[in-house]
């Protein structure tokens, strides 16, 4: 009995001096094999990609729309935003907002819209929603399209910047009027927002 009992307790204080041996190799060892282990992941992204200096938004809730005889690019109602910049840094500008496309029971054929988020004196990003059919539903068409774009405009120098957003249709239907629409009503509360923020280079 009693050598079983020292048995036990011997294999038991094994273990337990391999567990501390292996736990302090561990410790000290792993800095040795892998020393960007405990690096800041956070600070190494703020260093490769500047470090932020400022942030603004604009939400916008209001009902707008435009109809398939718009062609032109018109401004989007409320969707101006002016930034200034220090120089030697980047804008990330984002839109984001949910739109919805509507066809009469007349419509067949392609209808399309163009939103551009447009960051003046240096480029836009656009994108097209759009719907086809190749014959009449004979019945009203509402579609719900949620937007997100991004525009990253690389280093621009110091000075005022506006970030707007256009939109227009890229096709007229000549059998039926289709439109696009912010929203249904402002009871939904579904508003478009822009976003900016402005890094160091």
């Amino acid at each position: 009995m009693g050598k079983n009992g020292s048995s036990i307790g011997t294999i038991l204080a094994s273990v337990f001096i391999t567990l501390i041996l292996s736990g302090a190799g561990m410790y000290f060892g792993m800095p040795l094999l892998f020393p960007n282990l405990n690096a800041n992941l956070n600070g190494d992204i703020e260093e490769e990609g500047g470090n932020l200096l400022q942030t603004k938004s604009l939400e916008v809730n209001t009902v707008d729309y435009i109809n398939d005889f718009d062609l032109t690019y018109t401004k989007m109602p409320g969707m101006e935003l002016n930034i200034t910049t220090s120089g030697n840094s980047s804008l990330y500008v984002s839109l984001e907002g949910l739109f919805f496309l509507g066809m009469d029971n007349l419509f067949s054929g392609f209808t399309g819209y163009n939103l551009s988020l447009v960051v003046s004196r240096i480029g836009n990003r656009t994108t097209m929603i759009f719907y086809y059919i190749q014959t009449s539903p004979s019945a009203f068409i509402y579609e719900s399209h949620n937007i997100y774009m991004t525009f990253d405009t690389g280093t621009i120098s110091a000075g005022d910047y506006t970030i707007s957003v256009y939109w227009r249709s890229i096709s007229d239907n000549p059998g039926a009027i289709t439109t696009l629409t912010t929203e249904v009503q402002n009871a939904y509360h579904c508003p478009r927002k822009i976003y900016v923020q402005e890094f160091s280079a």
